[in-house]
């Protein structure tokens, strides 16, 4: 079974923008992932939830978000598990 959250931070100009991103199961058995992404310290943002069907596709999903947010200069700060 999958679930956990990932955290990655990019600082730029002195600012600290964050994505985050939590795994879990719904009550059907899928994997849902809840990402949420915004600036420290400051209340804009957003949060985005994606229901998939299998742990592969949410394998797939996660090291996809994960290359991406290496592309973009962010780095992982914290795992939970």
């Amino acid at each position: 079974m999958i679930a956990g959250a990932i955290r990655w931070e990019r600082t730029r100009d002195n600012v600290t923008r964050y994505y985050s991103l939590f795994v879990t199961r719904d009550l059907f058995g899928a994997c849902v992932l809840v990402r949420s992404w915004g600036r420290r310290c400051a209340s804009l943002g957003g949060k985005s939830q994606t229901v998939l069907d299998s742990e592969e596709e949410c394998h797939a999903a996660i090291a996809e978000i994960e290359k991406r947010r290496a592309k973009h200069g962010y780095q992982r700060v914290t795992t939970y598990s």
